[in-house]
């Protein structure tokens, strides 16, 4: 369906309509019905306690009866519906035997809230990890007042604090390969923007935009990290130096006032590099949470609150 006429389409079935999503609840049973493609839609009732093996033969029944699939999937009894603008009542007609099904059987809607955990019932139901659930609206309140509260603490310093460290902890199996191989392994890097993001979060670092600045900043820094230690090495035997204090820091203070050590190790670490940044899109939906996203993903399912008929 196109999605002026999805829109129209669940609105006239009392539900309400957010992009390719309808939700809302078919006699007190939430469901949640997501514009798969062309005419295609997939229709989730979420269930509480129910073993599938319990429902299953009468759900494929009469799934046979209109030539339709039905599957279980997270808590979740799927319904793929080929449905055209005009077949409002055939699918209202299907709907409405799916909810007999469980009437016969004994399945009461949803009621314990999949946020707290915990009784009394929960008084709505939300679009929450991808299916219409039971919630207390007291429990996304305070989910939001937190992400709030989130938002106002953390400390700058203990993040980069954190950053430093998290990415010492993340560069750990590269510098393991330098000293056991006497080579990096370029899918390594992966590892090292996430590490650096837990670190700014476990010091209590700052959950904004700041951790993402971090993240990439200290991720491609890493390179640099790994690579000049090889370089002092290599000068140290290069000119036979005995390895004490001064000698190193001799290298150290030379290599790094020289330009051309720099444009080398750029050079020699593109590879690296091409790793890092490829961790670092890999590894995007964890490093761009922040607690602005959280709050704005908090909002998003405070929107799709529908009352809960008892």
């Amino acid at each position: 369906m196109q999605p002026g006429e999805f829109q129209k389409f669940m609105e006239d079935q009392g539900l309400q309509v957010k992009q390719k999503i309808a939700y809302g609840n078919i006699q007190g049973y939430p469901v949640l019905i997501y514009n798969k493609w062309g005419n295609r839609v997939l229709v989730s009732f979420f269930l509480e306690g129910v073993a599938w093996s319990e429902i299953r033969e009468k759900m494929v029944s009469y799934a046979k009866t209109y030539k339709i699939k039905v599957y279980y999937e997270d808590n979740q009894v799927v319904w793929s519906i080929h449905i055209t603008s005009k077949e409002s009542y055939r699918f209202s007609e299907i709907l409405d035997g799916v909810v007999r099904i469980f009437k016969r059987k004994k399945i009461k809607s949803p009621h314990t809230c999949v946020i707290c955990k915990e009784e009394p019932k929960a008084d709505s139901f939300a679009v929450l990890q991808g299916a219409n659930r039971p919630v207390h609206r007291s429990c996304l309140q305070k989910m939001l007042e937190q992400a709030r509260e989130d938002m106002q603490s953390g400390s700058y310093l203990l993040g980069i604090l954190g950053g430093i460290l998290g990415c010492i902890f993340g560069c750990m199996p590269c510098a393991l390969s330098l000293l056991l191989a006497k080579k990096t392994f370029c899918v390594l890097f992966l590892c090292i923007p996430p590490g650096v993001y837990a670190g700014c979060k476990w010091c209590k670092g700052k959950m904004n935009q700041f951790v993402i600045l971090l993240s990439v900043l200290f991720s491609f820094a890493s390179v640099y990290i790994l690579e000049f230690p090889l370089r002092i090495q290599y000068n140290m035997e290069l000119n036979q130096f005995p390895h004490t204090p001064y000698y190193y820091w001799t290298v150290i203070r030379l290599l790094v006032t020289n330009p051309e050590t720099w444009y080398t190790i750029t050079q020699s670490v593109s590879v690296n590099v091409l790793f890092v940044l490829l961790g670092i899109l890999i590894n995007w939906e964890i490093i761009s949470h922040t607690s602005i996203e959280a709050e704005r993903n908090i909002v998003e399912v405070i929107n799709t609150e529908n009352s809960r008929r008892f």
